[in-house]
């Protein structure tokens, strides 16, 4: 009985003597998904986290920078973990993520004129923030259309990208579909109608059990329509930004999918096309060489 109580006691001041889990957390400009703000980290993502850090008894440090800058301190080891990451497949070879989706986004141009499609952005300058997804996709769509614009890469976030324009250095910048409609509009700038690169939004970390345990919480308050996670987009979103359901998301990429496929055939085909229409142009200029020197011949006899 003695050495039971002995055991418990001992177990108990184990518990209590444990550390919490300390963790450098990256953050960066991208509100209402995450900001800093009096020194204080806020938005959609630090509300999350910190409710789910509080369950877990994690301590969390905040880390502000650009968001290439953070990306590479996280590739670096310095941090624990980035919020808001889009997730990518070549990310994911060099970060791990949590799998469970905080919120489904893609990127939209914005400008001062009017842009209806990817070809209106031929000849124009368009500036991205430097290693963000949609930045990166807007350089291959434009690629496979055959558009000539120039990217220009912004060392910063998004509103960065809309005082580049403002200031008259870009014609137009890629944000992404959360950013626009909420801030476009106090820059002067139109949101167009070209929108591309669907993702989800994740955490991305180097510890593969704080991912699992973020996944665990996602879950459980996702289904939970009182939970923390439906409050705080009802207050940094509101109506202003639709939540879109995940079958949308993914009808959406598959979309997306077919007309890049279709773009790449049809790149293919141009190709090929041209390639067998220098081929029948060489040989009518051979056959009609031959026929002229044959026409030739026979007049000398």
């Amino acid at each position: 009985m003695m050495k039971n109580y002995f055991f418990t006691v001992a177990l108990i001041l184990l518990l209590i003597s444990t550390p919490a889990l300390a963790m450098k957390v990256g953050v960066y400009d991208n509100p209402p998904m995450v900001f800093v703000e009096d020194g204080e980290a806020r938005g959609f993502f630090i509300d999350i986290l910190e409710y789910i850090a509080d369950k877990e008894g994690w301590k969390v440090e905040y880390v502000y920078d650009s968001f290439p800058n953070l990306l590479e301190k996280l590739e670096r080891g310095e941090l624990d973990l980035v919020v808001d990451v889009a997730h990518t497949e070549e990310r994911a070879e060099k970060f791990s993520f949590n799998k469970e989706a905080v919120f489904m986004n893609w990127g939209v141009i914005v400008g001062k004129e009017e842009i209806n499609s990817i070809l209106d952005l031929d000849g124009l300058k368009v500036a991205g923030v430097k290693r963000d997804v949609y930045a990166e996709e807007l350089k291959e769509l434009v690629d496979k259309f055959g558009v000539n614009c120039q990217i220009l890469e912004i060392e910063g976030d998004y509103k960065d990208v809309m005082e580049e324009i403002v200031a008259g250095r870009a014609d137009a910048g890629v944000v992404s579909r959360i950013y626009a409609p909420l801030y476009a509009e106090n820059y002067g700038l139109r949101e167009s109608e070209v929108i591309f690169g669907p993702v989800e939004l994740r955490f991305a970390g180097k510890d593969e059990a704080v991912l699992e345990r973020i996944d665990k919480h996602l879950i459980a308050l996702k289904s939970d329509p009182n939970s923390i996670y439906y409050q705080s987009l009802d207050r940094w979103l509101g109506h202003k930004v639709e939540v879109i359901p995940s079958w949308v998301y993914y009808t959406l990429a598959a979309l997306f999918a077919v007309l890049m496929a279709a773009l790449g055939l049809n790149a293919y085909l141009g190709r090929v096309v041209g390639k067998r229409t220098e081929e029948i142009k060489r040989n009518e200029e051979f056959l009609q060489g031959n026929l002229q020197c044959n026409t030739g011949r026979h007049k000398r006899s």
